[in-house]
C-alpha cells in the first residue's frame, strides 16, 4: 500500500501511510465508486426526461426543444422542413370506455408499428439524424 502525502495551501503536509493509508485509499474508491453512480443516474434520469416511459419513444418535451432546433438550422440553411405529426381518432373515447391499461396497450401498439413501418424512417432518432 503507498503512502499517502496530503496537503493544504494553508496547513503543512501529513503523511498517511498504514492503516490510515488504506482507509483513506478506501475513502477514495468510495467516492469515485459513487461519483459513477450518480452519473449513471444522472444520464438514466436525462432519458427518462425525454422519452415517454410507456412506448420509448420521445416526448413532446423532447420534440419542442428538437424543433425549435432544427427550425434554427433550417432556417439558417435555407432549406425546407417539416413535420410529420399524428393523431388517434376518438383515443379518448376507447381509454375512458375500456380503461386507461387498454389504452396503454393500444399505445404500446401503435408506437411498436411506427417502428417498424417504413425501415427509413426512424421515430426513434432525434430530429435532423437517420
Amino acid at each position: 500500500m503507498p503512502a499517502f502525502i496530503l496537503g493544504h495551501k494553508n496547513k503543512s503536509a501529513e503523511l498517511f501511510s498504514g492503516a490510515e493509508a488504506r482507509l483513506l485509499w478506501q475513502l477514495v474508491q468510495n467516492m469515485l465508486r459513487q461519483n459513477r453512480q450518480i452519473r449513471s443516474l444522472m444520464e438514466q434520469i436525462k432519458s427518462e426526461a425525454m422519452r415517454d416511459t410507456l412506448t420509448g419513444l420521445y416526448n413532446r418535451r423532447y420534440f419542442d426543444h428538437r424543433a425549435e432546433e432544427e427550425i434554427i438550422r433550417a432556417d439558417r440553411g435555407k432549406h425546407a422542413l417539416a413535420f410529420m405529426l399524428c393523431d388517434l381518432d376518438n383515443f379518448k373515447s376507447l381509454n375512458e370506455a375500456k380503461g386507461r391499461q387498454f389504452g396503454d396497450e393500444i399505445l404500446k401498439a401503435v408506437a411498436a408499428d411506427m417502428k417498424t413501418v417504413d425501415p427509413g424512417i426512424r421515430f426513434d432518432l432525434p430530429l435532423g439524424g437517420r
